[in-house]
């Protein structure tokens, strides 16, 4: 490069145009290698010579303008150089530097990564840790919660343990003689149901030595009403006006399990009542009698339709409903049909028919007996007592009938709701799929069963005060309804005398009700339930006697004062039953003065016998003699 920028400043043009790496010296001049100092050394004589200008030279020669201007191009751009040059080293520096922090950036970036990697896989792990953490402590709350079902199934089952295993005893009893009570249950319900409650305790006896002669066990306590009906049954039952008696429990058993329709022997018409409501609330019921013009159309409506029908009055069987009673159904095209008359009539599967008769001893051939379901309906003593207690209970101290009644409920819905509980825990027991600790329902129905159990128990113990505070007080009007009852058997058999002598047991009831509604005081000296005794009785004679012969008053008056005597609490002994007889025939005359001081009257019926302003007295009285 020097040479060359010599040889054109100081050669000749000719002389330096004849070498042969001029041209290719000039452009491969290196403009760096011009350094300062030479360019002032070789340049400065040249560059201040004014005549060393690109425009003088080239009027000298064109091809030395060119080179000048060169020239001077070279030197402006070795000032730009040195210009440059420190910014180019910073430059060379700055590189330098930014490859070595490239090259830690790289570095740095390849530590990143791994760490991002490393973060990565611990946020793995962090995320597994987590999830078996969680998972972990959800099985804890499963484990926690078996081990809480447990402790419960444990301590609930054993109690229902104890329990079961008295029932299993028991059960273990009941399936030895299983056979045996059902026998004696079909025979209750085919053969007794026509039978007074005397009789059918004897037949159910029969029945039970017939079984054990046999070799067939029975169970001592069998009974139809505990174990033919729920309590459930029983307290709907009596809240469609059931008489609170056995005997219509029983009757209420074969009304709901009849496979015959049933013939009700009512001559009070209590079950009719009760029919008529308790059907009504499942749907229509239809009252009717054979003597009914249109028998025919309501027995077929009902025959269609499904609804059930109480035939009333029933002293024969009209032969039109011997199809209905044998159940003669045959089915054509899909229907079942049964023939009324010349008519084949639909049959549904829901008609009910109760055959009802007013007649306490009807005439009933062994052809209708044995196509119906004889339900007697006839009051009993028992009955009519259990029947008038309520009464009495219900005017004279409604508090403590209402406590009866809430007894009654307690016990019954106690039984009920404990079959209902054991049933739903068998049903869930058995219902439980894997293990029975999975299931909380188990725990929950054992633990449900268990408070409503201890509910049931309190309520039990709590009934037992309560039931000996009713018993208490029913046992201060026990004479008074026992003496009714018997009173009433005693005006029952007067047909005897007299076909006329016909008193029914609703005007007997509505008799006993208006008495306790009169609210009639005692004196000082008597107990409220012997003055309602004699009021009763005092108005019962005078109630019947009204419509009796006179030459039979002295019998009504003997038996009602020998039903007082003996049922209705007197401290006196009662008339001895063979001066009675001995009377009655004729053996003993004389007329009330005589009744009086032999059979004690005053005693029986109170002072009021003797006094003369009394309705009583003026009434007995008036048969002074008595024609025997």
């Amino acid at each position: 490069n020097g040479f060359i920028l010599k040889f054109c400043l100081q050669e000749s043009w000719t002389k330096s145009g004849r070498r042969d790496d001029f041209i290719s010296g000039i452009l491969n001049f290196e403009t760096e290698s011009l350094t300062r100092d030479r360019k002032l050394r070789l340049l400065k004589p040249y560059l201040d010579d004014p005549k060393f200008e690109p425009e003088s030279v080239k009027r000298s020669s064109k091809a030395c303008g060119p080179l000048c201007q060169w020239v001077h191009s070279q030197v402006l751009f070795a000032r730009v150089l040195d210009k440059v040059g420190p910014l180019r080293a910073e430059l060379s520096t700055i590189e330098k530097d930014m490859v070595a922090t490239q090259q830690q950036v790289q570095q740095a970036s390849e530590e990143l990564n791994g760490l991002e990697e490393r973060i990565a896989e611990c946020k793995k792990q962090y995320q597994e840790l987590i999830s078996l953490t969680q998972s972990l402590q959800a099985e804890m709350k499963v484990v926690e919660g078996k081990v809480g079902r447990s402790q419960g199934l444990i301590q609930s089952l054993s109690l229902e343990r104890e329990r079961w295993s008295k029932d299993q005893a028991g059960f273990g009893n009941k399936l030895k003689t299983l056979v045996g009570d059902a026998l004696v249950h079909a025979a209750f319900l085919a053969y007794m149901g026509g039978l007074d409650q005397e009789s059918r305790l004897s037949a159910v006896l029969q029945v039970m030595n017939l079984c054990e002669e046999n070799g067939v066990f029975v169970a001592e306590e069998v009974s139809p009403m505990r174990d033919l009906a729920t309590p459930g049954q029983v307290m709907k039952w009596r809240g469609a006006g059931l008489p609170e008696d056995d005997i219509c429990t029983e009757n209420s058993i074969l009304l709901h399990r009849y496979r015959r329709y049933p013939l009700i022997i009512d001559p009070s018409e209590q079950a009719n009542a009760f029919l008529q409501k308790l059907m009504s609330t499942g749907g229509k019921i239809t009252s009717t009698s054979f003597s009914d013009s249109g028998f025919i159309k309501i027995l077929e409506s009902s025959l269609r339709f499904g609804t059930a029908l109480i035939v009333t009055d029933v002293d024969t069987v009209d032969p039109v409903v011997n199809s209905v009673l044998n159940k003669d159904v045959h089915v054509t095209g899909g229907r079942r049909l049964v023939r009324i008359g010349d008519r084949e009539v639909d049959f549904s599967p829901s008609f009910a028919m109760f055959l009802s008769t007013r007649n306490p001893r009807p005439s009933i051939g062994a052809d209708v007996c044995s196509r119906v379901t004889i339900v007697n309906f006839t009051v009993t003593m028992a009955g009519l007592e259990s029947q008038l207690l309520s009464h009495a209970l219900r005017i004279e101290r409604p508090d403590v009938d209402t406590m009866r009644n809430e007894l009654l409920k307690v016990r019954f819905e106690t039984t009920a709701k404990q079959r209902e509980l054991e049933a739903l825990l068998l049903e869930t027991l058995t219902r439980t799929q894997g293990s029975i600790l999975d299931d909380d329902t188990v725990a929950t129905s054992l633990a449900t069963l268990q408070q409503q159990s201890s509910d049931m128990e309190k309520k039990l113990a709590e009934s037992e005060s309560v039931a000996s505070q009713v018993e208490s007080v029913a046992a201060q009007y026990t004479p008074l309804c026992r003496t009714a009852a018997n009173a009433f058997f005693v005006i029952a058999v007067l047909p005897r005398l007299h076909a006329v002598y016909e008193f029914s047991l609703p005007m007997f009831v509505t008799e006993f009700k208006e008495l306790l509604k009169s609210k009639e005081t005692s004196s000082e000296k008597e107990s409220r339930v012997r003055m309602l005794v004699q009021a009763f009785m005092r108005r019962l004679l005078c109630r019947v006697g009204e419509g009796m012969f006179s030459e039979h008053h002295p019998v009504l008056f003997l038996r009602l004062a020998q039903v007082m005597l003996e049922h209705g609490g007197m401290e006196q002994e009662p008339l001895p039953e063979l001066e009675v007889s001995d009377f009655l025939q004729g053996s003993v005359g004389g007329g009330i003065d005589q009744i009086r001081k032999v059979y004690r009257l005053e005693q029986a019926f109170g002072s009021q016998v003797d006094d003369s302003s009394s309705p009583f007295s003026q009434w007995l009285n008036a048969g002074a003699e008595f024609p025997l």
